[in-house]
C-alpha cells in the first residue's frame, strides 16, 4: 500500500526574517524564527524582539544594541522542525539545526490544528493544512532546510514515525515474528477457526458471533482514504490571528446551505419529511432523536473512535455486562453503515440544519464510501460488512448501492460526452 506525502519547495533568504509557525490546540501557535533574537544574553531592543516574534520587518540593525548585531553569526539557525500527532491525545514537537545534529524537543500539547507555515516578512511564505489532522492520526508536518536558501514544507497523511501499514508481511518479518508488534497490522485477526471450505461450520459460527466469515473475504485490498489539503500563499508572514483562523477554517470549511423550511417548502427532496415540531405529541420523539445523536457524538470522543482508518465510524452494539462496546465480537464491532445510520444522520441534518449533525454525518459518509467500500480488485464496487475489522466481508450496503449508482451515472455521462465529441 502506498501513501502520498505532499512536499512543497520554497525560496528563502535572510534568516532573521524567516518565521516558522505550527498550529496547536484551541487556536494556539508555535511562533519561532529560524534565527531567534529573543531571550539572548544581550537585548537587541524590545521593538526588535517584538517585530521578529510577530513576523514583521525588523528595524534597521544600526538601531539595535550593537553587542547583539556584531554577534549574530553565533546564534544557531534552526533549519528543521517536526510536529507528529501519533495519538488523538498528544502531539510532539522538535527541531534541530541541520541533519546529523541532535533534535531538541519543544513542549507539545494535545491536539494539533494541522497547519504549518514557513516564510518571512520580506519574501512571503507558504502554509499547508490538513483537515481533521489529529482525528486522522498518525499524521505529521515537517519543515526542512529552512536555514538554507531553499526550504521544504512536507505534510504526511500517514506519519513515517508510525508503524508501517502491512497486510502481507515480508519474509523478513515472518522470520522475526516479534517484529510484527511494530507494525500496524492489516491482516485478518483469526485464521478461520476451522471454517475454511466448510460452509456448514461458517453458518454455525454465524449463529454465535454474527460474523459470517469466509476465506479470503477479510482483505483490505481495495479500500481507500481521501484527504482535504489546504495551501495558502502569502506576500509576507501573516499574523498569528490570521493563521489561527485559517487553521480553524481548514478543519471546519464553510458550507453553504438553505434553511430546512425552505428545502421543505420547495419539495425538491420530496414531501415525506418535515422540520421538527416544538409542540404536540411528536415532541417526545424529537427528544429521543436528539438524545440518540448526542449520545453517538459523545461516544466518539469518549471512546476515542479516531484514527487513519477509524475516523467516521462507530461501534454496532453494546455489551451491557462488560459495559463496553462489542469491539471484539464478530459482526457487532465496527458498524460499517449497518442498518443505514447515514440515512438517520443526513435526514436529521436536513430537518434541523445543525452544523454539529452535518459534521458527524459527513465523517460517517466519507468513512463508509472510502474505507468500507472496495475501489480495486475483485470486490470493486461492493461494501464491507460490519465486523471487528473494517474489511471483514464484502456486502452490498445501501450506501454502497448509492455510490455504485453515482459511479454508473458518471460513467454513462462520460460515455455520452465522448460520443458527442467524436461526432
Amino acid at each position: 500500500m502506498s501513501l502520498r506525502l505532499y512536499s512543497f519547495g520554497l525560496v528563502l533568504h535572510a534568516k532573521l526574517y524567516l518565521d516558522v509557525r505550527f498550529s496547536g490546540t484551541d487556536g494556539g501557535l508555535l511562533s519561532e524564527s529560524v534565527r531567534g533574537i529573543t531571550g539572548l544574553r544581550r537585548d537587541p531592543g524590545q521593538a526588535v524582539q517584538q517585530a521578529q516574534f510577530e513576523g514583521k520587518v525588523l528595524p534597521d540593525p544600526s538601531t539595535w544594541d550593537q553587542r547583539v548585531t556584531r554577534r549574530l553569526q553565533w546564534i544557531p539557525p534552526w533549519g528543521d522542525y517536526s510536529l507528529e500527532q501519533l495519538s488523538p491525545d498528544g502531539f510532539t514537537l522538535k527541531k534541530r539545526t541541520k541533519p546529523g545534529q541532535s533534535w531538541i524537543h519543544i513542549p507539545g500539547s494535545t491536539r494539533a490544528g494541522g497547519l504549518a507555515y514557513v516564510g518571512g516578512a520580506t519574501n512571503g511564505g507558504l502554509a499547508v493544512a490538513l483537515r481533521d489532522f489529529w482525528k486522522r492520526y498518525p499524521t505529521s508536518l515537517e519543515i526542512n532546510d529552512a536555514a538554507s536558501d531553499t526550504g521544504k514544507l512536507t505534510l504526511w497523511l500517514y506519519s513515517p514515525s508510525a508503524p508501517p501499514l502491512v497486510s502481507v508481511p515480508s519474509r523478513a518479518y515472518l522470520v522475526h515474528k516479534q517484529r510484527l508488534t511494530t507494525l500496524q497490522d492489516l491482516r485478518p485477526y483469526h485464521d478461520g477457526l476451522g471454517q475454511k471450505g466448510n460452509y456448514t461450520a461458517q453458518l454455525d459460527a454465524l449463529e454465535i458471533t454474527y460474523e459470517d466469515w469466509e476465506e479470503g473475504f477479510d482483505t483490505p485490498y481495495g479500500v481507500a482514504r481521501s484527504n482535504e489539503i489546504f495551501i495558502y500563499g502569502f506576500d509576507s508572514t501573516p499574523s498569528q490571528e490570521r493563521l489561527a483562523l485559517l487553521s480553524e477554517n481548514s478543519n471546519s470549511p464553510p458550507v453553504l446551505k438553505a434553511t430546512p423550511s425552505y428545502i421543505r417548502d420547495s419539495k425538491a427532496i420530496g414531501t415525506y419529511w418535515n422540520v421538527p415540531e416544538t409542540s404536540g405529541p411528536s415532541i417526545t420523539i424529537e427528544k429521543h432523536l436528539d438524545f440518540l445523536l448526542d449520545f453517538y457524538i459523545k461516544q466518539v470522543e469518549q471512546k476515542r473512535w479516531y484514527g487513519f482508518w477509524d475516523h467516521g465510524d462507530f461501534m454496532h452494539t453494546y455489551d451491557t455486562i462488560r459495559h463496553q462496546w462489542r469491539y471484539d465480537i464478530g459482526g457487532y464491532a465496527w458498524d460499517n453503515s449497518e442498518l443505514s445510520p447515514d440515512i438517520f444522520f443526513w435526514l436529521q441534518f436536513l430537518r434541523t440544519g445543525s452544523e454539529r449533525v452535518y459534521r458527524f454525518a459527513e465523517a460517517q459518509a466519507r468513512h463508509g464510501s472510502e474505507v468500507d467500500m472496495y475501489h480495486l480488485g475483485k470486490w470493486k464496487g461492493l461494501g464491507t460488512r460490519h465486523g471487528i475489522l473494517h474489511w471483514s466481508k464484502f456486502c452490498c450496503t445501501l450506501l454502497c448501492c448509492v455510490i455504485s449508482l453515482f459511479l454508473g451515472v458518471t460513467e454513462h455521462c462520460e460515455g455520452l460526452l465522448m460520443s458527442a465529441y467524436n461526432r
